[in-house]
């Protein structure tokens, strides 16, 4: 049974030894999914940002949205979608239903070649899923044909997670675009929804490959002022 209006249950953040055990737990799932993962000077908003946004905690970024991370090739976007994961799984988060937090990440290229095999019934699951990633939005090819039947797969499915966000679903996203790009590839109409479904954060930095680099945009130093940082990320 589905919950009339899923409420969002945010994190208990007034201990602050609590909160420094959690932060040291992000890293921990950060080192289990990059090994040698740090927080760099230069990325220490962005990750407390994401960090805050975890515990279902005010902050720069709205807990009820899913998450858009967007930047240049190799600079950790899919690879922060895995500690997310990987740290919400490690505190006990869950979702609206009681169950336990967690969410597939598919590349969205492939999800387009599941549609030209076997048609929208094999990417039905994309636009039901209760959580659900797409890597590499936006690289994928702009029309997809399924034996003369043409679809612009991502605009398809981003529709429908739309039309299904206030039932308790979460949708996450990486790209390579910049979010005013989605009006030319999928339609202003789906840049609207995305607005109302996602946070976008812009990854930046050098381009590599295993480690994370990260600068959130807009800054607002002030939005988490005042809770407790361990060395790691102060």
């Amino acid at each position: 049974m589905q919950p009339a209006c899923p409420t969002h249950r945010a994190t208990d953040l007034s201990n602050e030894e609590k909160v420094i055990r959690l932060k040291n737990l992000f890293v921990e799932a950060a080192q289990s999914v990059c090994p040698g993962w740090e927080v760099r000077s230069d990325s220490k908003e962005a990750i407390n940002a994401i960090f805050y946004w975890c515990l279902g905690a005010d902050g720069p970024l709205d807990p009820r949205k899913g998450l858009w991370l967007y930047g240049p090739n190799g600079t950790g976007k899919s690879t922060m979608l895995e500690v997310v994961r990987a740290f919400c799984r490690m505190i006990g988060r869950r979702d609206a239903w009681g169950r336990p937090y967690g969410f597939a990440i598919t590349n969205a290229t492939h999800i387009c070649g599941e549609y030209s095999v076997g048609g929208s019934a094999a990417i039905e699951k994309y636009g039901t899923l209760r959580r659900q990633a797409f890597d590499e939005v936006g690289a994928e090819p702009t029309l997809s044909n399924n034996f003369g039947t043409p679809l612009n797969v991502m605009q398809h499915i981003l529709q429908i997670r739309y039309d299904r966000r206030h039932t308790g679903d979460f949708t996450h996203a990486t790209s390579n675009i910049d979010p005013e790009e989605i009006r030319t590839l999928y339609a202003p109409r789906i840049y609207d929804r995305c607005k109302e479904m996602f946070n976008f954060v812009y990854l930046g930095g050098k381009s590599f490959r295993g480690r994370l680099e990260t600068h959130f945009a807009p800054p607002d130093p002030a939005a988490c002022s005042g809770l407790p940082v361990n060395a790691n990320m102060a």
